[in-house]
């Protein structure tokens, strides 16, 4: 450790914890020291304790998928397939999933790229250079996605290419929109739906990571007798 460091204070390790819990600048971190060199490569693990080790055997002889597992794509599946597809694929206006019932993808929500909220892309996509102008910009700005529905579709005539009309949503509560008109299917992003990633499945594996006892000074373990002597001197100081 480097005494240097602002949040080194190994001092704090002496105080009692009632202080340390009133004082809001307390830094607490645990740091891990090699105790011997370690080879570059080398894979490092650690110990979460047998009851962390016995609940995740526990549980992964008794799970079973949930119901519409094999369906589900997280985000980031889906967004590689919109690049693998780019162009060939055709997606439902709203009216066409309400008229033929298709349901939207589960776990995730169409967004479309902020890029295409100014009209300057389509000089671009006119000329063939709409990928250059889109990477320039993504590499320039934040990247940032607004909910979209889409509304209608046509066929580009030069160069066959289907274009999409979208209602884009700028706020969570939908109360300002912005309507953008035929642009291509690279404005297209996935999101995952709020709580809807498979780590909030009520069958996803928790539990809490174990701290073994040692690590803590005495005066910060509620059984110990110096842990209890603070309580009672900070009760007397308190009356």
């Amino acid at each position: 450790a480097d005494p240097k460091r602002g949040n080194f204070k190994p001092a704090l390790l002496e105080e009692e914890l009632i202080q340390l819990h009133e004082d809001p600048t307390a830094k607490i971190a645990f740091e891990f020291v090699a105790t011997r060199d370690i080879d570059e490569g080398e894979e490092i693990f650690l110990d979460y304790g047998d009851a962390w080790e016995n609940a995740w055997r526990a549980h992964i002889e008794s799970w079973e998928p949930v119901e519409g597992a094999t369906e589900y794509k997280n985000a980031d599946e889906m967004n590689n397939l919109l690049k693998q597809q780019q162009g060939r694929l055709d997606f439902p206006t709203e009216f066409e999933r309400m008229e033929m019932d298709i349901p939207h993808p589960p776990g995730v929500l169409l967004a479309c790229n902020n890029y295409f909220s100014d009209q300057l892309w389509r000089e671009e996509f006119a000329n063939g250079k709409l990928q250059e102008g889109l990477q320039e910009w993504e590499d320039a700005n934040s990247l940032d996605y607004f909910y979209c529905t889409i509304l209608r579709k046509e066929i580009d005539p030069r160069s066959g290419e289907t274009l999409y009309t979208v209602e884009a949503v700028a706020d969570d509560d939908g109360s300002e929109s912005f309507l953008w008109e035929s642009a291509p299917d690279v404005m297209f992003h996935y999101l995952d739906k709020p709580y809807g990633t498979d780590m909030f499945l009520q069958n996803a594996f928790r539990h809490d990571i174990g701290i073994p006892d040692e690590i803590f000074p005495l005066r910060w373990r509620n059984l110990s007798p110096l842990y209890r002597q603070d309580e009672r001197d900070y009760d007397e100081e308190d009356d």
